[in-house]
């Protein structure tokens, strides 16, 4: 183990944390770095027994985060769950961490995500998630271009003793020392067989219903998704994420393992937002076609769904719908001309990039609930959107389609939860949706949520 590093867990930085937790009255958490190390993250968090644990990566690649075990856990299962957690987050990055200095200029941060529609009842399968889940964590591994880096949290009371602080700190840097790590070969996906947990005579019913709503002029458009059930698969989470990353690219990939077999997880093509101080960066992805056998049948079908009406016309409700939400928010707003296409291993997708500059004091909670549900996963107009899929699911969605990231002090990068998966015990249910316009057919809208459904799987085997 390579010992290099920014400042540890000192004496000073414990009695600086006692001192202002005895005068705030209120729990302080220390955040340090430890030593450096050289390992895989996912084979790393294979090892930890501690819960939660959970990945991160962008969809570059070019970072990810794994993390394990919560310094602070905050969690909400009412309607405003998602506005409460990021009010709470806010107020503990901004006034009650202290922090020691880290080598490579790493920010605290909480990470977790939201349920799509937090004020429905939610299935027992979601129980564990609720309607928002934030976690500091204990211990964070952070991969970048700078190395890899263990950073550390833990709680100080105002009644604490140094010792005892610095005690804590280092049985906590021994617990996530490595040792043994795990073999990440999956075994069981080959096997599965997947299953739809909605009939065909149902789904089309609800398109009908959704079409009927459109025709009247009380929505453009509603996503409908539906779950399937994987038969006969036994996974756990970090085989899992291992396949993902060697078979599925330009993606967000995360997992959420909160133990007992319970975990959620998956690679989605689409960023919800980027902020970066003032800075705020969105896209909007909807409109979809498989890929090609070969590079001309590839091109052909891109070609078809840039050109599709009924593709477009998705697209456009979605451009629509952002571009108000976050021009609301911003002072400046510069959006892509025309949608592109963008290539994932076995489906394509539009797409039109936005970038924008903040108006003064805008939050990161701000921007989610500006944001969350997008027309991608919701429908448009927002409020009508939601009322229909409350009454023509038959599901809840849980944190299907709901936003996953992270959140720091002025930054936050937060991801929609499609391609998604959750693994309960030893079943593994499997999510995709399609959005309903005018010119939608139940059939077609079926067969896409079938490719989406088995792309995902497909990954797996």
């Amino acid at each position: 183990m390579d010992r290099a590093r920014g400042a540890g867990l000192s004496r000073d930085l414990v009695e600086r944390a006692i001192k202002r937790a005895r005068s705030l009255r209120q729990d302080i958490y220390i955040i340090w770095e430890g030593p450096q190390i050289q390992v895989d993250p996912l084979r790393w968090l294979g090892a930890q027994t501690s819960h939660p644990t959970f990945y991160w990566t962008g969809r570059s690649g070019r970072a990810a985060f794994a993390g394990c075990g919560s310094a602070v856990t905050l969690s909400s299962s009412h309607a405003n769950a998602m506005a409460t957690a990021c009010a709470e987050a806010d107020t503990i990055l901004s006034e009650r961490l202290e922090c020691a200095e880290l080598s490579f200029g790493f920010r605290p941060r909480f990470f977790g995500g939201f349920a799509f529609d937090p004020g429905q009842d939610h299935d027992p399968l979601w129980r564990k998630f609720g309607g928002a889940l934030l976690v500091l964590p204990e211990a964070l591994l952070v991969c970048d271009e700078a190395g890899t880096h263990l950073v550390f949290a833990m709680s100080v009371r105002g009644d604490d003793h140094p010792e005892s602080v610095l005690h804590r700190g280092e049985s906590l840097e021994a617990n996530h020392r490595t040792g043994a790590l795990p073999d990440l070969r999956v075994q069981g996906a080959s096997a599965g067989v997947l299953e739809s947990q909605l009939s065909l005579p149902d789904w089309s019913a609800g398109v009908r219903s959704a079409l009927a709503l459109i025709e009247s002029g009380t929505v453009n458009k509603i996503v409908l998704s539906r779950r399937f059930r994987l038969e006969g698969a036994s996974l756990q989470t970090w085989p899992v994420m291992r396949r993902l990353q060697e078979r599925v690219s330009s993606c967000f990939q995360f997992a959420f393992d909160l133990g007992d077999g319970c975990a959620f997880l998956g690679a989605t093509p689409e960023r919800l937002f980027y902020r970066a101080h003032d800075d705020v960066e969105t896209e909007c992805v909807a409109g979809t076609a498989v890929r090609g056998a070969d590079e001309a049948s590839d091109h052909a079908l891109a070609a078809q769904l840039l050109a599709s009406v009924k593709d477009k016309l998705e697209h456009y409700y979605v451009v629509e719908e952002m571009l108000r939400s976050l021009g609301d928010l911003c002072d400046r707003l510069d959006v892509g001309a025309s949608p592109h296409v963008l290539k994932l291993a076995t489906l394509q997708h539009l797409i039109t990039n936005a970038r924008g500059h903040l108006k003064p004091g805008t939050s990161s909670g701000a921007i989610l609930a500006s944001l969350h549900p997008t027309p991608a996963v919701g429908g448009s107009p927002r409020d009508a959107a939601l009322t229909a899929i409350r009454a023509l699911e038959h599901e809840s969605r849980g944190w299907y389609a709901g936003p996953v990231g992270w959140y720091a002090r002025d930054e936050a990068e937060f991801a929609v939860a499609i391609r998604s998966a959750l693994l309960t015990g030893d079943q593994v249910h499997v999510f995709a949706g399609s959005g309903i316009v005018r010119g939608s057919t139940p059939d077609e809208e079926w067969q896409e949520t079938e490719n989406k459904a088995l792309a995902f799987v497909n990954a797996l085997r």
